[in-house]
């Protein structure tokens, strides 16, 4: 007797049958399926023309420069100085600094006054600076030198908290108004047809521009360590900037140790309009005769016949 064995029956088609929750299963598609045409590729456009298409559009303007009313190179003690009293002004300022965690860091020696210096420090609290009210909140002792002297010839000498004279005078200079702070190295600086001042211009090739250019660089314009004939460049901290010398800077504006007063007048006269109106050293002015202004802030010395 044969017999027949029947296939089991096929279960019904369900919702879960068609979810992909296995890598091996199959799918059926319908004869009128097509699959989808393949995207586009993607048009990968280059940093450079960006850049390059976006300064071509706008007339007469880089994206790698930033335009100024006064630059300050250097974040020491004259630095932040010039720069808080520029920006209060309402000056547009930028304050160029090596490191910006190194703004007033004292590197040499943590304290603010001692003989002669107390009384500059003075005078700048007169004027408004910031020194003397930080060195009031961060000093470790305060002592009256000479008092057994005269008090001609006595002075206050405050010792400071390095760290916390630094951090103080940070917060004052980040939060002051029309000032700005970039980290970089000053290099050049840029002079203009009329030996006029344009710019500084950055180690890594940023231009930054400006009419007036303050330079308080103290002991980092081309610091080095000289050990007999041997000379190398102070690491860390205290990274010379080697591109510009003091004696460059006197070249670029032309102007000599042994410079008469002559000499002064007519190499800065030619960087002023001719037949303007008598201005004077603040900044709101815009034109200045160089003979007036220097006559204003420089006594001509008597030198004997």
């Amino acid at each position: 007797m044969l017999l027949r064995l029947r296939p089991p029956p096929q279960p019904a088609a369900s919702l879960a049958s068609f979810l992909p929750f296995s890598p091996f299963r199959r799918f059926l598609h319908s004869p009128s399926w097509r699959p989808p045409p393949p995207p586009p590729p993607r048009r990968r456009r280059l940093l450079s023309t960006a850049v390059a298409s976006s300064s071509s559009s706008s007339k007469g303007s880089t994206s790698l420069e930033e335009r100024y009313d006064v630059i300050v190179v250097g974040g020491g003690h004259a630095g932040c100085e010039a720069a808080l009293a520029s920006a209060r002004l309402g000056a547009r300022t930028l304050l160029l600094t090596l490191n910006i965690d190194r703004i007033a860091w004292q590197p040499c020696n943590p304290a603010v006054g001692g003989p002669a210096k107390s009384q500059l420090v003075h005078e700048v609290d007169a004027l408004g600076g910031e020194m003397g009210k930080i060195a009031d909140r961060c000093y470790l002792q305060k002592r009256v030198l000479n008092s057994s002297k005269g008090p001609a010839v006595r002075a206050l000498r405050a010792q400071t908290d390095k760290r916390e004279y630094a951090v103080e005078m940070k917060k004052v200079v980040e939060s002051t108004q029309n000032l700005f702070i970039r980290e970089a190295m000053a290099t050049e600086v840029m002079i203009g047809q009329n030996d006029n001042v344009e710019g500084v211009r950055t180690f890594f090739g940023m231009d930054f521009y400006a009419p007036s250019v303050v330079l308080t660089t103290g002991t980092f314009m081309s610091d080095a360590n000289k050990t007999g004939a041997a000379q190398e460049a102070i690491n860390g901290i205290r990274r010379a900037s080697k591109a510009m010398t003091e004696q460059e800077a006197r070249q670029i504006l032309g102007i000599s140790e042994k410079s008469t007063w002559e000499e002064i007048v007519q190499k800065y006269d030619t960087m002023f309009e001719r037949n303007a109106k008598n201005g004077s050293f603040y900044l709101q002015s815009k034109v200045h005769r160089a003979k007036e202004c220097l006559e204003a802030v420089y006594q001509k010395p008597d030198v004997p016949s």
